[in-house]
């Protein structure tokens, strides 16, 4: 940043970790983690741990409750982590990303918002066609 003052030119710094805070701001991302709907996935695909340090490069986390029970997290430790703790799936499926093990369910499909973008593993047996198809409809 330049400014001209008397016919010179000075130069204001700005401190890199001023910088650093500012790009957080630019580039947050809301990241939502569903529970699983099927009574014998356990696994999550993330730990308090990594919550964390996606709260500290400046993304917002909500994990839906109870959903790190079959890992052995309470919603305490997501929420220490910085995460905030939702009550039902449809909050978490209005995130930007939502993260899980399992393909979407044709329920948790008609939940997301257009163009959110989802990551699981890919089961073929378990996606049903219906949620493929809401899937495309919803971009």
């Amino acid at each position: 940043m330049e400014t001209q003052s008397c016919g010179r030119v000075q130069s204001a710094y700005i401190p890199q970790e001023l910088l650093k805070e500012i790009s957080k701001i630019n580039n947050r991302l809301l990241i939502g983690v569903p529970c699983e709907r099927i009574a014998e996935e356990r696994r999550l695909m993330l730990t308090p741990e990594a919550v964390e340090i996606l709260i500290n490069s400046g993304h917002w986390v909500i994990v839906e409750t109870e959903a790190g029970l079959g890992i052995n997290y309470s919603d305490n430790h997501f929420a220490e982590a910085g995460a905030e703790i939702v009550q039902t799936p449809a909050e978490v499926f209005q995130a930007d990303i939502i993260l899980k093990i399992l393909p979407p369910l044709p329920v948790e499909v008609a939940l997301m918002k257009p163009r959110s973008t989802v990551f699981s593993f890919v089961q073929l047996h378990r996606f049903a066609p219906e949620a493929f198809e809401g899937m495309m409809l919803k971009k």
